[in-house]
């Protein structure tokens, strides 16, 4: 199932799902805007949404979805596995959450990085 996000209207003969989802998307153009962030921020709002928006992803499979999540991290995770604004030493429970997509989007890349990143991120746990 595909709409086009560019008319940024979403298709009313979508699921719901697919709707909220392709709404998010067009609301905030790069996913780590989520959340109404004005800067780059690694929190649970983040994790959550994106995790859902995976969800849908896998329901429908329009790989657009995905890369939204992708995007997430690509921006927030470099090439050492280190997180942008993230401080393991925050021991922050809201933090955690975010880690949780990674390793869903590590089964999709299967980049190193990634996995790295979604240990560091959950080794307060």
């Amino acid at each position: 199932m595909t709409a086009s996000v560019s008319a940024q209207q979403v298709d009313s003969k979508l699921p719901w799902s697919v709707r909220l989802t392709e709404s998010e998307m067009i609301r905030c153009p790069e996913s780590w805007q989520l959340d109404f962030q004005p800067k780059l921020k690694w929190d649970y709002c983040h994790g959550l949404e994106l995790g859902a928006m995976l969800d849908v992803y896998d329901a429908y499979g329009d790989k657009k979805i995905r890369d939204y999540a992708i995007a997430y991290a690509d921006t927030m995770v470099h090439a050492d596995g280190t997180i942008t604004a993230y401080k393991l030493t925050d021991y922050s429970l809201d933090r955690i959450n975010s880690g949780k997509i990674l390793f869903r989007i590590y089964e999709q890349t299967k980049r190193s990085e990634i996995q790295e990143s979604a240990r560091s991120a959950l080794q307060p746990v």
